[in-house]
C-alpha cells in the first residue's frame, strides 16, 4: 500500500451513506500502479497485501500508466516480519 487518501463528499448515493470516500494507491512487486476507489481496509501505508479484484480499466494519469480495480475480495495481509 503506497498511499491512502480519505475525504468526504456531499454527493451521497443512498440513505445510509456517510459521505466518506477513499482512493488507495498500491504498487505491485513488478512496479505496476493499482488504484482502488473504496474504503475497504487494504491495510496501512507500507503494508503488503494480497487480494482478488476485478479490473475496471487500464488508464493513464499524468503520463503514468495505472490499472483501476473494483470489488477487492479474499484480502490477506502478508507478514513482513523476518
Amino acid at each position: 500500500v503506497k498511499k491512502i487518501h480519505r475525504f468526504f463528499s456531499n454527493n451521497l448515493t443512498h440513505y445510509y451513506d456517510s459521505g466518506e470516500r477513499c482512493i488507495q494507491t498500491l504498487i505491485t512487486d513488478a512496479g505496476e500502479i493499482l488504484i482502488i476507489f473504496t474504503c475497504t481496509d487494504l491495510g496501512d501505508v507500507g503494508d503488503r497485501v494480497r487480494f482478488n479484484a476485478m479490473i475496471k480499466k487500464h488508464d493513464e494519469y499524468r503520463d503514468v500508466k495505472q490499472t483501476t480495480l473494483n470489488r477487492p475480495t479474499k484480502i490477506e495481509f502478508e507478514n513482513t516480519e523476518a
